[in-house]
């Protein structure tokens, strides 16, 4: 890559066999390495080309659901959209794009949760895009939309029904109630003075770690054990 900025993003996922896999951007798509099998001399088994213009980054994001890859990016060309790629025919042979979901357009972060519901960030009016991957994870179908809520959208997690949004240049890390999602409401937000970049829980749920995008910001941690 000219801008010698490296890989945009990496996720992991583990064939049947026990196989395990990183999941790599790069400036023209998708690279899928075998880390397993041979430490001494990794093989890519798989490159998955994608949108790669108008973005200086090229920014991708990935997550796995069951055997099923899904993959957003920042940039133009072809293939806008969610690319859906079939993970299942590893290890013996290469993966599988089925479609691209074109619902939606460039997206710099994607969120699956355990229910199979994908959180798009998206763009303004639609600012988190959801989909359905349950019932048909070949081909996602929407499912709804987070409206004008959580308005600058970076990043999403969500656990138990609650969404954790990093809001960006809103300067606050949203806490969304998640359990219908035609009535997404708001429980706190939580500010900060720097860029919202992105937000994790522990596995108690009751601490929330965040970090900020901008220089000389900390590392946050919350007792979120009461929203008010």
């Amino acid at each position: 890559a000219s801008n010698n900025f490296g890989v945009s993003d990496v996720w992991g996922y583990t064939d049947e066999t026990g196989i395990e896999y990183a999941i790599v951007g790069y400036q023209y798509g998708t690279s899928i390495i075998d880390v397993s099998s041979n430490p001494n001399n990794y093989t890519e088994v798989s490159n998955i080309i994608g949108p790669s213009t108008g973005d200086y980054y090229y920014h991708r994001d990935y997550k796995t659901y069951g055997n099923f890859l899904y993959i957003v990016n920042e940039m133009y060309g072809g293939d806008i959209g969610m690319q859906v790629v079939d993970l299942s025919p590893l290890p013996d042979n290469p993966p599988i794009q089925l479609a691209t979901y074109d619902e939606i357009s460039q997206s710099h972060n994607l969120w699956i949760d355990p229910d199979g519901f994908a959180f798009i960030e998206h763009q303004t009016g639609d600012n988190i895009h959801i989909v359905n991957l349950e019932l048909s994870p070949s081909s996602p179908i929407y499912e709804g939309t987070f409206g004008n809520l959580a308005a600058n959208c970076h990043d999403i997690y969500t656990k138990n029904n609650i969404a954790y949004v990093s809001e960006g240049w809103s300067n606050q890390f949203g806490i969304y109630d998640i359990t219908d999602l035609n009535n997404i409401i708001q429980l706190a937000a939580i500010p900060c003075e720097g860029y919202a970049h992105n937000a994790w829980l522990n596995d108690g749920g009751d601490v929330l770690v965040t970090t900020e995008e901008t220089e000389n910001m900390t590392i946050k941690i919350w007792d979120i054990s009461n929203f008010n």
